[in-house]
């Protein structure tokens, strides 16, 4: 063995017997403070299930492709608000909100659930805020069979978080969900989809460790690295400097003068990743599931089908960034937990286009949705009107 390592394992001996005491009583005081804020958070995540709310949405008569998005756009912005305190997210952690599409035989119905957190008429009011003329409705909570055939999976970026998404489609045609229209249409009477978009305020740790990736972009070095592998290899090359003898090494440098110049696309890049560092930003997870009460290799090749039109409309977004997908092993009890262990930053801009309400849905047909009052102001200019 090494004499460096020999030496370097006996002073750690030495330490031990002589500590024993002081460590083991430390170790067990972190262990009891680990497990009561395990279980704390445990108990918290029992009560904004036990207290959530569903709010079933229906859009305004007249709502038009440009409101549907600057109305996504205002409630994401409002309810940015909700963003909980540092020792809050520390005890309990941060309940996420849930936007869901559920696709049912020829209808499309856009439900939001609400933590326990979130006070009542909090939500209410931002969704009229941003929708004015829209019907709210407090509906029971929904959930897939467990008997069910079920697909799904999760979308995710391609790459790292900061590059932005490509919003031209949404701009011109806010017409995203289309194909889940045509897909609705299409369903049997035993199939249903849904659509779920997990997102919370992103804050503390997590934003900070986006914005010194940002940072470490406009020096011209990597965004960011795995945290995990970066402190293995940290661990190992201290170790191989100690088994073998040798010192560490010096990391190298430019020299003064080498720095490449940015290119014009370059450049426009950094300025659309600084602009979404400089606003708000959204920790989002979207999942997706197919179910049919049939089963058999027919049904499951079906509902795959299904999966790759629901994904169509996240990979409308693609750019310098773009939206990919994965499997799930259980989709159903992975959208019933509602749990968002880390998601990727989106801005509001991003979250709108992903996340807002449909121009039309069956409900106008049916005449279930109501225009905008007039304003009144108007109204009361119209009656003194003079005949």
């Amino acid at each position: 063995m090494n004499p460096r390592l020999r030496h370097l394992w006996e002073q750690v001996i030495q330490f031990w017997h002589d500590h024993q005491l002081p460590i083991a009583l430390t170790a067990s005081l972190v262990l009891a403070i680990t497990m009561s804020i395990l279980r704390n958070r445990q108990i918290a995540r029992r009560e904004w299930h036990h207290c959530a709310r569903v709010l079933e949405v229906l859009p305004p008569a007249d709502l038009t492709v440009r409101d549907t998005l600057h109305g996504a756009q205002r409630l994401w912005r409002d309810l940015h608000a909700t963003t909980r305190s540092r020792l809050q997210r520390f005890l309990e952690g941060h309940p996420p909100l849930a936007l869901e599409f559920w696709l049912l035989p020829g209808e499309i119905h856009a439900r939001l659930w609400i933590p326990g957190t979130i006070p009542a008429g909090r939500a209410e009011a931002a969704l009229r805020a941003a929708w004015p003329g829209c019907s709210i409705e407090q509906i029971p909570e929904d959930a897939l069979s467990p008997q069910a055939t079920t697909v799904g999976g999760t979308v995710g970026l391609h790459r790292a978080e900061q590059f932005p998404l490509d919003l031209a489609m949404s701009t011109v045609d806010a017409e995203v969900y289309r194909p889940w229209e045509a897909l609705a249409a299409g369903l049997d009477r035993n199939e249903c989809a849904v659509i779920q978009v997990l997102t919370r305020p992103a804050a503390g740790h997590r934003l900070r460790r986006y914005r010194t990736a940002v940072q470490r972009l406009n020096a011209g070095r990597q965004a960011s690295s795995n945290v995990v592998l970066s402190a293995l290899n940290s661990v190992v090359r201290e170790l191989m400097d100690i088994i073998t003898g040798h010192g560490p090494s010096t990391p190298k440098t430019r020299a003064a003068g080498q720095w490449r110049a940015r290119s014009p696309q370059e450049t426009a890049l950094l300025r659309q990743v600084n602009l979404k560092a400089s606003g708000q930003l959204w920790e989002t997870s979207i999942r997706y599931t197919v179910a049919s009460s049939n089963r058999g290799r027919q049904t499951r090749a079906r509902l795959s089908g299904h999966t790759d039109t629901l994904f169509g409309v996240f990979a409308q977004f693609s750019s310098h960034n773009s939206l990919t997908r994965r499997r799930t092993r259980n989709p159903r009890a992975v959208l019933a937990t509602r749990r968002l262990r880390r998601g990727v930053l989106l801005s509001i801009d991003e979250l709108a286009a992903l996340a807002h309400l449909p121009t039309r849905t069956p409900a106008l047909v049916d005449y279930r949705a109501r225009s905008i009052a007039a304003p009144a102001a108007a109204t009361t200019s119209i009656e003194k009107e003079p005949r």
